[in-house]
């Protein structure tokens, strides 16, 4: 959050819509559907500790003992305490091992199991109608939706045994209290946001939501991933997650602004479609900061070619990494230790971070290297902060009235009260812990159920290539692997990505660049309405290599 709000300024500087955030590879699926469903995006609508509350949590998707590792104390906690944990994933894990229920389903199955536990609790009148009637619309779409997927036949399609899939469906249900998460292994599909809308619905079917021990989040290991989305950094926002399309926004954002709405450019593309624009020529010049999309996109080998098209490629970062090795100018960026500034958290919590030491003499921060930029580019006056605490107060003012109000936040509020949730829209307000409590933010204040027919995967399986490819972390890596795969004790544990195979599935991590990038097989399809690419699933063959005597 440090420079976000003066990142979507320079849109203007540059004249360019061209711009999109990483954030579009990890949890655009999830933000798409609760904005369909809820009206609003916040990671988790409740604080993390609500976990401890739950009777029922269902995992779907998600490895949070290695991709989330500071969230299984309250697993564990919930555990101690007699909740039921199911996990979704076609991988045994280490968080599978705590499950008390675990669902090996294959990817792109989701919203066929998820139709199966929607079909049991509508025959067996297992929801809850009152908050059905009051709280929700849409439940007319359910039940033709749902009423083919009985346990029985989703069975014969998933190989899950009927019995599971009915034991869930009432365990869930009759839970006084139950939470459901969902992450990447679900939502990086071409149907990932109707996955997502799926597992929302158990949620709303069944009234969890709104109230202690209940509600829905996504899951994600990434700083500030929410925080790039609630300030526009996504190609189609403003900050305060306004549209970037909303004639009143682009009025209110370009006052805080000092510029004309009008000279405020439209809609951007995706990030990954940004590489498709780089090949046709559209885009001559890319400047990338923090980010290794040679490494963290999918199908690489097209990544790689439309760089090698750019005129200019500048990239701000600590190392030089995959993408850095392709950039005209590489200029040492600050770590998170050396700058202080704000985070906003998976829970909606924005908290300050404190500085613990500065920047060595080549280097500067974020903000200055940014504002450097614009003095070059004749738009020095617009960009006249003294350090981070001054930009935040501007993006403060600049999300008052949207949905991620931060209007009630300053460094002094955040340090004493060690974090606040947003939405925060006064300086008396105590800030939104948790979410829905009496309304949701569609106009009639109803959240909305969602009849999903379930769709097929981009790529399927077929006699030349007879298996399903899946991408996933593992514990001792992170994201592209800039940083762990330069920390020893992190790369003598798992030096290399090692595949693992099941007779129709085969998993391998996706931290490493080069020759041992999985994103050089991964597919590039996206989803029409996230834009997310489909990572989690591709055809593929597999081949024994020659050995070194061959």
């Amino acid at each position: 959050m440090r420079i976000k709000n003066r990142l979507l300024q320079l849109r203007w500087s540059f004249q360019t819509r061209y711009i999109d955030y990483n954030g579009r590879y990890c949890m655009s699926s999830a933000a798409a559907a609760q904005h369909m469903a809820f009206g609003i995006d916040r990671g988790f609508n409740m604080p993390l500790d609500e976990i401890t509350n739950a009777k029922y949590i269902i995992l779907a998707g998600t490895n949070i003992a290695e991709c989330q590792p500071t969230m299984m104390p309250y697993l564990l906690a919930a555990k101690k305490q007699g909740a039921i944990i199911v996990t979704i994933d076609p991988r045994n894990t280490m968080t599978s091992k705590i499950a008390d229920i675990h669902v090996r389903l294959q990817p792109g199955f989701d919203s066929v199991l998820v139709n199966s536990l929607l079909n049991v609790m509508i025959e067996e009148k297992l929801y809850d109608p009152l908050f059905v009637e009051q709280r929700t619309s849409g439940l007319d779409s359910l039940p033709n939706a749902v009423k083919d997927f009985t346990p029985d036949k989703v069975e014969q399609y998933t190989g899950v045994p009927a019995k599971v899939i009915r034991a869930i469906a009432r365990g869930f249900a009759k839970a006084e209290t139950g939470i459901v998460m969902t992450a990447r292994g679900l939502e990086q599909q071409v149907n990932g946001v109707e996955h997502t809308l799926n597992y929302i619905n158990l949620c709303l079917l069944t009234g969890k939501i709104g109230r202690t021990g209940c509600g829905f989040g996504t899951v994600t290991g990434q700083a500030n991933g929410q925080g790039g989305r609630e300030h526009g950094q996504k190609a189609d926002q403003l900050p305060g997650y306004r549209s970037i399309e909303d004639s009143a926004a682009r009025e209110y954002v370009a006052s805080i602004w000092g510029v004309r709405a009008e000279e405020l450019p439209g809609k951007g593309v995706s990030a990954y479609e940004l590489f498709h624009l780089m090949e046709t020529g559209e885009i001559k010049a890319l400047i990338v900061l923090g980010s290794n999309p040679v490494v963290s996109s999918p199908n690489a080998s097209r990544v790689l070619a439309a760089m090698s098209k750019l005129e200019l490629c500048v990239v701000v970062d600590l190392f030089e990494t995959e993408t850095a090795a392709c950039a005209d100018w590489l200029l040492p960026g600050s770590s998170f230790l050396e700058t202080e500034g704000t985070l906003t958290n998976l829970e909606g919590r924005v908290f300050h971070r404190a500085r613990v030491f500065g920047t060595p003499p080549v280097a500067m921060e974020d903000y200055e290297i940014i504002c450097g930029l614009a003095e070059r580019l004749g738009a020095g006056a617009y960009f006249q902060y003294k350090d981070n605490e001054s930009i935040f107060n501007e993006l403060c003012l600049a999300t008052k009235g949207g949905k991620a109000d931060y209007s009630g936040l300053s460094y002094n509020r955040l340090i004493a009260e060690n974090g606040v949730f947003w939405p925060c829209p006064s300086l008396d307000h105590g800030g939104t812990p948790t979410m829905f409590e009496s309304t949701f933010h569609h106009p009639d204040g109803k959240a909305r159920l969602h009849g999903i027919k379930p769709g097929i995967p981009a790529e399927t399986q077929d006699r030349e290539y007879p298996y399903l490819l899946t991408t996933g972390r593992v514990g001792s890596h992170y994201l592209s692997g800039t940083q762990a795969r330069r920390t020893e004790g992190l790369l003598r544990k798992t030096p290399v990505p090692v595949a693992e195979i099941h007779p129709t599935t085969l998993f391998v991590p996706f931290h490493w660049g080069g020759k041992q990038s999985v994103n050089f097989l991964t597919n590039d399809a996206l989803h029409p309405i996230s834009r997310m690419p489909e990572f989690k699933i591709a055809a593929i063959r597999v081949e024994r290599a020659p050995s070194d005597n061959e």
